[in-house]
Order: structure tokens, then C-alpha cells, then sequence
């Protein structure tokens, strides 16, 4: 990547910055973190090339329980663009699904 660009980083990673804060950071627990994940995954784009649905639940989540948009992109890895096509594709999704 040219410099100064971000590069992003896996779920995995910024899962594992939370360490045992992972439910306070989400406001939900792992299992239900995962429900969720699953359930809104016919919803969310899917490719080799594109964020992963986790990651993208997780950022949003993050968005929505108050963090700054700076401190997620930073740790995500991610630029604001990218950041906001995440949480705006997470709302699209939970908006388009019934049974939530």
C-alpha cells in the first residue's frame, strides 16, 4: 500500500485488543456477538476482498456505543471512508432484517 494509507487489520486482531473487555466494548456478549453476526450475514457483503462480516459488526457496534470514530479507525486500521461504508452497511443490514 502507498504510504500513509492505513492497512487493515483482521478480526482476529481487533478482537483481541479488547482482552476481556470484548463485552463491554460491544455492550453484548461474545455468544450474542455471534448470533448476531450470523444472523445478519445474508445481508452483508460477502468476497474475498471485502471486510469481514465480523469485523464490520464489531466496528459498529463500537460506532454505535460511543467510540470515537478516530480511536476505531485507528485500531481497525481503517480509514474514515471505509469506517463509515461499514457502520452504514451494518444499518442497512439490520434494517433489512425481519427478525430483528
Amino acid at each position: 500500500m502507498p504510504e500513509g494509507h492505513p492497512v487493515p487489520r483482521s478480526f482476529e486482531y481487533v478482537r483481541a485488543s479488547y482482552v476481556s473487555r470484548f463485552h463491554r466494548a460491544v455492550r453484548m456478549s461474545e455468544p450474542c456477538f455471534f448470533k448476531l453476526v450470523d444472523t445478519l450475514r445474508p445481508h452483508l457483503p460477502s468476497s474475498p476482498h471485502a471486510m469481514s462480516p465480523a469485523l464490520r459488526v464489531l466496528i459498529a457496534l463500537r460506532y454505535h456505543a460511543g467510540a470515537s470514530y478516530l480511536d476505531v479507525c485507528a485500531l481497525a486500521g481503517l480509514a474514515p471512508s471505509t469506517f463509515y461504508d461499514a457502520v452504514w452497511t451494518f444499518t442497512d443490514a439490520v434494517m433489512s432484517t425481519p427478525e430483528l
